[in-house]
């Protein structure tokens, strides 16, 4: 099914407001199997009719957000009554919820006017304030909804709208299986999931495919009908992103922070971790100190960037450097042993590489992972990014991957 969203309010396309509706209710839709196919911000005025005529024709679903408020130029009620073509009428049970909202009866006066509604259509409950939502079916089958523009009563009533978006399918929603796709970019992943998708024949045609792109992640949607499709997509996309720049593990079931899920798993075991940096210069640190309460499990950090600190402070051997480069596996391997002793900490993470941006080496780097009383495994990586932030940004999230996945043996 498809829906289209009419956000009003001139405060907001004057940009006085910023807008917070689009992104929850859509992603509130999205949940359920419900795909946005169009959003528009009106101001307060008598175009809010004419959008409704113009989403009404590729919509199962139209949601409307402000203009139920007392004000002349609160007109959403008379704009969805005239476009359905209902009268309006006084609803004594929204007349309930303006009295208690505003403490006071006043029935002949502007507070009144939020308790009419379009004929045959339901009231809505809103629990922080006194603009009336509602919603109904129109004639040709559309399921309207209205409801108020502060965020602060909208927010409490998706759960609501939820329940009647489900209710008014007449017919079985496909599932929504929701992934992230780390270090891969959005065109590149596009590549590769056309190539998914043929490879997976006719079977193809049973799963729906969308992303959302983030700045630490894609956020991958399927929808079908069938869980042995979304299963052999997965399987299929994976296969071709090992054979990328790397075997490692970049698709994780739901939407989250990579490095989120490695201080989950730290905390359930109750481990520690430190870094010791050098092309990324102290990247990795800061994504794991953002996390609030990270002083449970996130020991120190050290950015080695010159050769004489990997030396004196992380105990790395000049020889190694002398005949490998700072640059390698037995760099990497030695920097993170070194800061697993210097911070005391169960586990560290070590990175070394060239971020460029010039030279036949840009985006090679290498990820150690020490474990106390353990092994080191050390990882090469090789990106073909070209522009320094971007290598430095995805090589902090590869990083991450190696850890979790270390984690979760």
């Amino acid at each position: 099914m498809f829906a289209s969203l009419i956000i009003t309010g001139t405060e907001l396309t004057r940009g006085k407001v910023q807008d917070s509706h689009l992104k929850n209710i859509s992603s509130m839709l999205e949940s359920i199997g419900v795909e946005v196919s169009s959003a528009v911000f009106v101001p307060d005025s008598s175009s809010i009719e004419y959008y409704l005529e113009c989403v009404s024709n590729n919509s199962d679903i139209i949601i409307t957000t402000g203009g139920l408020g007392p004000t002349d130029d609160d007109i959403t009620r008379f704009a969805v009554a005239h476009f359905t073509k209902r009268d309006l009428e006084f609803n004594k049970e929204a007349y309930s919820d303006v009295v208690n909202a505003v403490g006071c009866e006043n029935s002949d006066g502007s507070n009144s006017v939020q308790a009419q509604i379009p004929k045959g259509f339901k009231v809505l409950h809103n629990e922080k304030g006194s603009a009336c939502a509602f919603y109904g079916i129109s004639d040709d089958k559309k399921l309207i909804i209205s409801l108020p523009g502060p965020p602060s009563e909208l927010q409490p009533m998706l759960e609501k709208v939820r329940d009647i978006v489900n209710k008014f399918q007449d017919k079985k929603c496909e599932n929504v299986w929701v992934y992230s796709v780390y270090a891969v970019s959005e065109a590149h992943f596009n590549d590769i999931s056309l190539r998914v998708l043929e490879k997976m024949g006719n079977e193809s045609q049973k799963v729906k495919v969308g992303t959302c792109f983030e700045e630490k992640k894609l956020i991958l949607y399927l929808y079908s009908f069938e869980k042995d499709a979304v299963e052999l997509y997965i399987k299929c996309l994976t296969d071709m992103l090992k054979n990328e720049e790397s075997d490692i593990e970049r698709i994780l079931a739901g939407n989250n922070d990579i490095f989120y899920l490695v201080s989950v798993l730290l905390l359930k075991k109750g481990l520690t971790i430190s870094t010791a940096e050098s092309m990324t210069g102290g990247l990795i640190a800061k994504n794991f100190t953002d996390i609030a309460g990270s002083s449970e499990w996130f020991k120190s950090g050290i950015v080695s960037y010159s050769d004489d600190v990997k030396i004196q402070e992380l105990s790395v051997d000049s020889y190694v450097i002398k005949k490998y480069s700072a640059v390698s596996a037995e760099c990497a391997s030695m920097m993170a042993e070194g800061a697993l002793k210097k911070f005391g900490s169960d586990i560290s993470l070590s990175m070394t590489g060239y971020a460029g941006p010039s030279g036949d080496d840009v985006g090679l780097f290498y990820v150690a992972v020490a474990r106390k009383g353990g092994n080191t495994s050390v990882f090469r990586h090789k990106l073909t990014l070209q522009k320094r932030e971007s290598i430095r940004k995805r090589a902090a999230i590869i990083a991450a991957l190696h850890v979790y996945h270390i984690l979760n043996i």
